[in-house]
Formats: C-alpha cells, sequence, structure tokens
C-alpha cells in the first residue's frame, strides 16, 4: 500500500493502521491529510461522496477542475486528490494570468486564492522587470509604478476586507515590499541588462508551454503546484537571498543544503520558505538521539519517491554511527538523480522509465544473486551502465533505447556473474525487458586481432576465452579502473596480454567503440610487494626532488629547445611527417647530449674525466638487466618460506615481491622510481613446513611456479633401519680415531635395544608433552632424535667399557636433547621416570646408570692446566651443555625449482643443502635466505638485489652465504 501512494511514508504505523481499517469510510482519512499534503486540511465530499474541494488550515476553498470519487483503495484515490490538487493549481495560475491585464490590480488580488495570487504577481513583476532593464527606464518607470501599487495594497487593506482577504494580502505585500527592494538595488547598482548578475540572481517566475517555472541563475525548477493554502510567507532580508541562491545553486546540482547559525536565526523558516516559493511540499522533520537508520531510511523513500523535501532540524543530534548510514542513504539519493538526469544528457528520451529499469535490475540482483566480494549494485554501478548507454546511443542513434539500455546492462555486468548467478541474471533482464531481443554483436577485427594473437602465442582461441577477452575490453571503455578476478591458472594475466597485443596490432584502425584503436603499454606491479608509501608518495617526492635541483632544471631546458620546433604553432608550417617519424629514435642522442652539456659542463678538468668514464659505462650496460657474473647462475634458497605474516588483506609481500619475479622476470627498482629491473640467470629453492605454529597457507598463484616435493614422516621402521646403521659403524669402530676399524663386542649387542629404547622416548614425549601458550616451545621433531645419536657419536667407541657406561653416556644425551627444553619440575621429574624405565628394560638400575647428579660430558678440559676460574656446578653444567651443541655441525640448503614440504626434521633443509652445495654444476652459486615472521618484502629484494649488479660490469669472485634466524 506504502509503494502505491508515497506520501504514506511520511504517516506512523499506527495512522496507517488507522486509516486501513476504515477504508470502508473515505471521510476516515481527513484527521491524516495534512501528513500527506502540504496544506489540504481537508476535503468537501458530495452527498454521493464525490470530492469536489479542498480546503487549507486557515479555510480557504479552492475547487477541484477535476473532481474524485473515492472508490477502491485509499491510496489509488488520494494520488487522484493529489493529481487533481495540481492540475486545479495550474489551470487557476493559467486563467489568473489571462485576466490580470483586462482587470484593476486591486480588483485581481481579491479574485483568486492567495497562492495563485502570489505566483501571478511574481511572474509579472518578472516580466515588468525584465522589459525596464532592456528599455532602460527601470528608475523612472517601474520603480514609480511599484510603488504605487504597494501604496494600493496598503489602502485596501486598511479598508473592510474578509479575514481571508486580508491574509491574502498581507502575504502579497511581504513579497511586493521585496519586489520593490530588489528594484531599488538594481537602479543603485546601475544593472542595465537582463543577464547582470544581480537580476538573474533573484528568484524570477516565468509562465511558458502551459508551466510555470522559477530559474535562479543557471538553475530553473518546475514549479510544484502542491496546495500551500493562504499561510503567510517569510520577510525575506539580504542573508534569506543568499540562502535561496546558495539552496537552489546546491539543488540545481542534485545536491542538498545545510543552513547552519544560532537557534533563532531563521534556518528552518527559509528553509521552508523557500519551498513555499517553488510550491514543494516541505516536511519538517526534528531530529534526536533516538532516531535510527531504518526510520531515517523510511522517510527518505518517501521524499525520494515523491518529490518532497525534508527540512532534518537539529540534524547534529543524531548518533554519528546513525549519521554515517544516513549520510550514505542520502548520497544515494542524490547519485540516483544525477544519472537519471545523465540519461537525458546523452540523448534519451524516455530517460524515466529507463533509469526505472536499470535501478530496478540491480535492485532485483542484489536480492536475488549469490553474495561476492566483486559484486557491485550500488551507485557506481548504475553509473557504469549508464555511461556504457550514453556510448552506445552515440555510435546507434536510431538504435531503439530499450535495446541499448539492454545492451549496456548487459555489458557491465555480465563480464563479473559466476555461473549460476548468470542464469539468475537473464532471468531479470528478460522480465523486465520482455519484448526486445538482442542480436549479436560483430567484433569484426577486433575479434579477428585476438585469434590471431593467440595463434602467434601458441595458445588455443576457445570461444569462451576470446569472449573474455572482448569483455574485458567492452569494460575498459566505462571503466577508469577494473579487476580481473579468477584462480591461479585460469588466464587472468593472459587475457590483458592478448587483449593488449591484439589492440596494439590494429593500432589506427576504427574501434567498435567509436574512434580509433591505440597501442596498448603495459606496466605490471605487484602492490603488495611494496610499502604503501612506495606505492604513492615516493614518485611524488623525487618528482620533486629533482625539480629542485638546478642541474635537472638546466638538463630539461636543454632538451626542450630540442622539442621546441616540433611544437605545432600557429601560422608556421608544421614539420614534415618523416621528420616526426623519427623523433623517438633522437629522444637518446638529445638526452646524452643535454646531460653532457649540463651536468658533465660544471666540472673542472679532472671532473669532467672522471664523469665521461662513468658516462660511458652506463651507455655499455645492458639496459635494466641485473644477474649474475656471465656464465654464472645464482640460486637463492629460501628456508622457512611461509613464516612470513600475513597482512590485512591475506597477503605475504615478501612471496608477493618473489611472485614478481616469477610471472614478469623483475621487480621495479625502490630507489629510482618507475625503473624495471630485469632479472636474469636466478632461480628459487625453497622449503617450508606445513601451515600452523607460526606458519601460514602459501598462494597458489606462488607455487605453481614450483615443482612441489613433499617428505613425510618418516615410519619407526625406517627409522630404526637408519640409526642402527649409524649406530653399528660406531660400535663396530668404523668411526674411531684412536682404534680405527677394531668394534667393540661389549656393545655391539646393544645396537637394537638402545635404538628402541631411543625412539620409545621420542615417540613418547612428542605424544605427551605438546605445545602450550606457557610452553611454545614444547615442538619435537626427527632433528631431535638424530641429536641422541649425534651426541653419542662424538664419545670415542672404545673408551666405553661396558653396557653401564653406554647407557650412562646415552642418558646424558637424552637429557641434552630432551629434559634441557623442559621448563618446569614436575616435566623434568616425568622425563627422568621415563629414562629410568627404558634403563630398567634395557637390564640395568638406575643407580647403577646414574650414581651421582648431574651427568656431565666434555673433551674441553686440558688435564693439569692452570684454571683460574671458578666454576660452580650451574656453570659447568651450562658451559658442558653449550659446548656440546657447539660441536655439532647444522646444514640448511634446497634442491634447484622444487619448493620442498613437510614436516620439521624430514631433511628438508639438510637435503637441499647437500643438492646445492655439493651436487651443482660449477657454473651455479648457491645463496641462503631464512623468512621469518617479520621478514618484509623491502628486506628480501635488499637481499637479492645486494647480489646481483649490472650484467657485463661486474664480477663477484665469491660465495656469500646468510643465515637468518626463523623467528
Amino acid at each position: 500500500m506504502v509503494t502505491e501512494y508515497l506520501k504514506f511514508y511520511f504517516l506512523s504505523d499506527d495512522e496507517l493502521l488507522e486509516i486501513l481499517s476504515q477504508t470502508k469510510d473515505p471521510t476516515a482519512v481527513q484527521p491524516h491529510l495534512r501528513k500527506c499534503f502540504e496544506n489540504i486540511a481537508r476535503l468537501k465530499f458530495q452527498a454521493d461522496l464525490q470530492i469536489s474541494h479542498m480546503y487549507s488550515g486557515e479555510g480557504e476553498e479552492v475547487e477541484l477542475v477535476q473532481p474524485v470519487w473515492p472508490h477502491g483503495n485509499v491510496e489509488n484515490w488520494l494520488r487522484d486528490v493529489e493529481k487533481s490538487m495540481k492540475a486545479s493549481l495550474r489551470d487557476s495560475i493559467h486563467r489568473s494570468l489571462q485576466v490580470y491585464p483586462e482587470q484593476p490590480r486591486t480588483e485581481w488580488v481579491l479574485s483568486w486564492p492567495g497562492q495563485v495570487v502570489i505566483a501571478g504577481c511574481q511572474v509579472f513583476w518578472t516580466a515588468e522587470v525584465s522589459e525596464a532593464l532592456e528599455r532602460g527606464d527601470l528608475a523612472q518607470r517601474l520603480y514609480p509604478q511599484l510603488q504605487t501599487q504597494l501604496g494600493d495594497l496598503v489602502q485596501l487593506v486598511r479598508g473592510g476586507l474578509s479575514r481571508m482577504q486580508r491574509a491574502v494580502l498581507s502575504a502579497l505585500i511581504v513579497i511586493e515590499v521585496h519586489a520593490k527592494d530588489v528594484v531599488a538595488k538594481l537602479v543603485e547598482e546601475g544593472v542595465s541588462s537582463v543577464n547582470d548578475f544581480e537580476w538573474i540572481s533573484q528568484l524570477r517566475y516565468y509562465w511558458a508551454e502551459e508551466d510555470l517555472y522559477i530559474r535562479a541563475v543557471n538553475a530553473e525548477f518546475l514549479y510544484g503546484y502542491e496546495y500551500l493554502g493562504n499561510s503567510g510567507r517569510l520577510v525575506i532580508t539580504p542573508l534569506t537571498d543568499r540562502c535561496y541562491l546558495t539552496l537552489t545553486g546546491a539543488l540545481h546540482l542534485k545536491f542538498g543544503g545545510a543552513p547552519a547559525g544560532p537557534a533563532g536565526t531563521g534556518k528552518t523558516e527559509t528553509t521552508k520558505d523557500l519551498g513555499k516559493a517553488l510550491a514543494i511540499q516541505t516536511v519538517v522533520f526534528n531530529c534526536s538521539d533516538q532516531l535510527d537508520f531504518i526510520a531515517m531510511g523510511k522517510l527518505l523513500k518517501g521524499l525520494a519517491s515523491s518529490g518532497a523535501w525534508a527540512c532534518f532540524d537539529e540534524f547534529n543530534r543524531i548518533d554519528v554511527e546513525v549519521l554515517s548510514v544516513v549520510a550514505q542513504q542520502i548520497t544515494t539519493i542524490q547519485k540516483a538523480q544525477q544519472q537519471r538526469i545523465s540519461l537525458y544528457s546523452f540523448g534519451f528520451s524516455d530517460a524515466k522509465v529507463l533509469s526505472k529499469k536499470i535501478t530496478s535490475t540491480f535492485k532485483l540482483s542484489s536480492e536475488q544473486l549469490s553474495s561476492q566480494d566483486h559484486y557491485d549494485f550500488g551507485m557506481r554501478a548504475v553509473k557504469t551502465v549508464i555511461s556504457a548507454a550514453g556510448n552506445l546511443k552515440r555510435e546507434n542513434p536510431d538504435m531503439d533505447e530499450e535495446l541499448i539500455c539492454l545492451r549496456a546492462i548487459r555489458d557491465v555486468n555480465v563480464p563479473k556473474f559466476l555461473q549460476d548467478d548468470l542464469k539468475l541474471f537473464n532471468g531479470i533482464v528478460s522480465d523486465l525487458f520482455p519484448k526486445i531481443k538482442e542480436e549479436p554483436i560483430d567484433y569484426g577485427t577486433l575479434e579477428e586481432s585476438i585469434r590471431n594473437v593467440c595463434t602467434k602465442r601458441n595458445l588455443k582461441d576457445v570461444d569462451g576465452y576470446i569472449t573474455k577477452c572482448i569483455q574485458l575490453y567492452e569494460t575498459t571503455v566505462v571503466r577508469h579502473g577494473l579487476m580481473l578476478v579468477g584462480p591461479a591458472g585460469s588466464g587472468k594475466t593472459k587475457c590483458y596480454e592478448i587483449l593488449g597485443a591484439a589492440m596494439t596490432a590494429l593500432k589506427g584502425q576504427p574501434s567498435v567503440s567509436g574512434g580509433v584503436y591505440e597501442a596498448v603499454r603495459i606496466f605490471v606491479l605487484n602492490p603488495k610487494s611494496i610499502t604503501m608509501g612506495q606505492l604513492y608518495w615516493w614518485s611524488v617526492k623525487e618528482v620533486i626532488a629533482s625539480m629542485d635541483s638546478q642541474l635537472a632544471c638546466s638538463l630539461l631546458n636543454l632538451i626542450d629547445c630540442f622539442f621546441k620546433p616540433f611544437v605545432p604553432k600557429e601560422g608556421v608550417k608544421p614539420p614534415p611527417q618523416q621528420n616526426l617519424n623519427r623523433l623517438g629514435e633522437l629522444v637518446e642522442p638529445w638526452f646524452m647530449f643535454s646531460l653532457v652539456w649540463s651536468v658533465g659542463a660544471t666540472g673542472d678538468g679532472d671532473s669532467r674525466q672522471r664523469f665521461s668514464a662513468w658516462l660511458r659505462g652506463k651507455m655499455a650496460e645492458e639496459k635494466g638487466v641485473f644477474g649474475p657474473p656471465p656464465g654464472k647462475y645464482f640460486v637463492f634458497f629460501i628456508d622457512d618460506l611461509n613464516m612470513p605474516m600475513l597482512e590485512t588483506y591475506g597477503a605475504q609481500p615478501p612471496i608477493e615481491l618473489l611472485r614478481q619475479w616469477m610471472d614478469h622476470r623483475g621487480w621495479y627498482d625502490r630507489k629510482q622510481i618507475g625503473t624495471f629491473k630485469q632479472l636474469v640467470d636466478i632461480n628459487f629453492a625453497c622449503a617450508m613446513g606445513p601451515p600452523g605454529g607460526g606458519r601460514n597457507p602459501v598462494t597458489q598463484r606462488f607455487t605453481r611456479h614450483f615443482n612441489l616435493l613433499a617428505l613425510a614422516e618418516m615410519e619407526d621402521a625406517s627409522k630404526r633401519k637408519i640409526f642402527s646403521t649409524i649406530l653399528g659403524s660406531w660400535m663396530g669402530g668404523l668411526m674411531s680415531k684412536k682404534e680405527p676399524g677394531i668394534p667393540v663386542p661389549a656393545l655391539q649387542p646393544l645396537n637394537t635395544p638402545l635404538v628402541d629404547a631411543t625412539l620409545r622416548v621420542y615417540s613418547t614425549i612428542t605424544s605427551q608433552l605438546l605445545p602450550t601458550p606457557a610452553k611454545s616451545h614444547y615442538t619435537f621433531n626427527l632433528r631431535d632424535l638424530s641429536k641422541v645419536f649425534q651426541g653419542v657419536l662424538m664419545a670415542e667407541a672404545s673408551s666405553v667399557e661396558d653396557k653401564v657406561q653406554l647407557l650412562r653416556l646415552w642418558y646424558h644425551e637424552s637429557c641434552r636433547v630432551f629434559q634441557d627444553r623442559l621448563v618446569s619440575p614436575e616435566d623434568r621429574d616425568w622425563f627422568e621416570r621415563l629414562l629410568q624405565a627404558c634403563v630398567e628394560e634395557l637390564g640395568c638400575g638406575m643407580e647403577e646408570v646414574v650414581p651421582a647428579r648431574p651427568v656431565l660430558y666434555g673433551d674441553f678440559m686440558i688435564p693439569g692446566a692452570d684454571n683460574k676460574l671458578v666454576l660452580f656446578m650451574d656453570a659447568l653444567r651450562h658451559v658442558c651443555s653449550i659446548s656440546r651443541v657447539l660441536r655439532q655441525p647444522l646444514g640448511n640448503a634446497l634442491l634447484l625449482g622444487v619448493l620442498c614440504v613437510g614436516p620439521t626434521g624430514t631433511g628438508k633443509t639438510l637435503t637441499m643443502s647437500d643438492k646445492l652445495l655439493n651436487n651443482m654444476p660449477a657454473e651455479y652459486i648457491t645463496h641462503f635466505l631464512n623468512f621469518s615472521a617479520r621478514t618484509s618484502a623491502n628486506q628480501t629484494q635488499d637481499y637479492i638485489d645486494s647480489k646481483l649488479d649490472k650484467r657485463y660490469l661486474m664480477c663477484i669472485l665469491a660465495i656469500l652465504t646468510i643465515t637468518h634466524t626463523s623467528l
């Protein structure tokens, strides 16, 4: 019901229910008329219920030229009342203007409703002032005439009049006084033209084409014909005039106004009076902190749909959170108004209907289609459709306007929809444009060029993919910026590359969107690989810094001298075309010449020699290409690849920097803004653990460039085989330095039992002592297991005499590897009991194996040496532990072109170090990086850049290995 009669939005729910509950009694609507109309207080119902007259709040009666029968729903016949109200006012104004010249003015002002009288007087005042300005007798004729007319009205007021007549004259005199003051100011300012600002800045009334129009400067408004009754008018001051001028200018641009000032200065009344001047219903709404955006949205729907004005008093009392939403609601309405006008400006004759279809399309799409981040059904999308429709209208001025609108809607929206949503969208537009049949568009040379490019690049020209390329072209025509969205490997990069190449191949030929095709230049930048400051600010800073330099200015002035002869000048014959065609090849020589005679010319003899040598070296470089020395290849090993933290939107900047090279073989210099550095003869090998524990998932757009090698956790049988073999070699004397090759028979039977005991300790501790927030370092892996045996192997096998000494050594190594990491006495006691159970299973008692604590091993003490340090037991224990750690070797590396994935301790780093350091061809040089959670893109780029230099200039003679510790 509300959508049928839009002014019902101004009523409360209770008032609507009251009207609905009495639909059989049309007169029951009378108490609510003042909220639906500006000043209809009641309607006159005849005996047969025909509505024949309307009455204002002051009691003024106006006959309806089109009587209304209140049949059917109340919303329907109220809409008929509104139409009849406007028709009656238009008819009365028209007839009053016709008789004005024939009837004495003092009689005329009492013969018509007050609103009609004021409007008619304003029309004739406008015409008289314009005529006087053209004739030049403003001061001599018109001003005295206005004084006389005002005097006549004053005399008339003093006579015997009815209350209603006196109200008419009271309001008219206020308007007439202002009219006389305006003319006096025009005389004072010496205005002599109808185009002078002092005159056109006034509200001027014109009757033209059977309608009343109001103009102010370049703004024009159709008189609203809302019945105002016989209400009073505001005394107009210079401040009021300025408010009118500002508000009408804003309304002309489809904006609103916000009069501000202290209480009681007339902000609300000025707004209401301007509404009366234009005969538009003005709803005054008192705001408070209790107002929510839902209630405001309901009111705004009524205003936007009915064309009424709203004066929001005390607007700043609304809560900031609500105000933010309200501001967006108002902005949406304003943009919708502006877009409808855009359709008219593009030459559409049925813009109002088409604008409704466009907005209905987006409204239904937002309700029925799935929710996707890249879907946009707001005003920005509406504007894009209208721009596309305007382009199509210019290209096809005789095409059916609904077909143009449908094509624009499809061109803008279809490329971004998912397959399932596309079916729903087709249903929506077919319902809104039921009689429109689309014909396929012939893209002619563009499609042919796209297919040719695909063939040259060894790509299959699948029809669906060609369609995507054409959709991208259509989008670039109507959008300043766009985004290609899709999973890795779906063809986004190739799509824009193919389109760019196809358009470049058609350079100069007529395009399907009007104009001609232009050559396309593509600059690729990964914004996630640099900071925001580098992306938006550094370029500005660099330009300003350069322009502030006198040397730079001299250089630019010299270059400018070379270009001046080629600048077109009026009356001067342009240079031959063959000269213009060679400009491209002359730019570099001109620059070098200017550089020598601006920068180079400033030094003394020695400086010029050095400058000459530097410049010659620069000219000899391969431009923008960086890499290792010729004949060499760099392999950068990146450990813990997935450690860098995710930024707000889920990207990892260091990885995005590497991906820039993977996709485009280079990146931009952070110091020389805009310079692209091509990196050659390098490759990357990486290792990472599975996501979790501080490690993050890595985008598929990066991992697709690698061969993936997953290293799974070893089974116990494999571990037993590996460590039994190693331990057996030690027991067999193969690792002995004192007695190489001589086995130790007393130890050899303990090989398998000792390995099994170690595996039991490892599996128990990894399953029982799990990491917690307080014990986040309780992470044990295969590397820890190997360290137990690594520690045992540090001892000389021949010096271990029996089973007890072997178990004591094993106990020591197990404590160093596992127990030293435990932080609480409870955990250490638990581990002690675990070792005791293992020792007892091996047939020994704990007191026999560990007669005293702590058990310490070391080989750094020299018997009889003079030791000036006093080592207490804790210090001695720590020295022994540190010495043991320092003696054990560590290594890191990775295979070429392979991303190695697996849990910590599965041998990723060790395997890759061996392959890259020991099994690579001589021309390959390996560098090591270790990513951490805080590794930034800048650090990554700086490190890699530091290893590379411009080709053919520099030779790296040493292999530099850098290891970063993960956080």
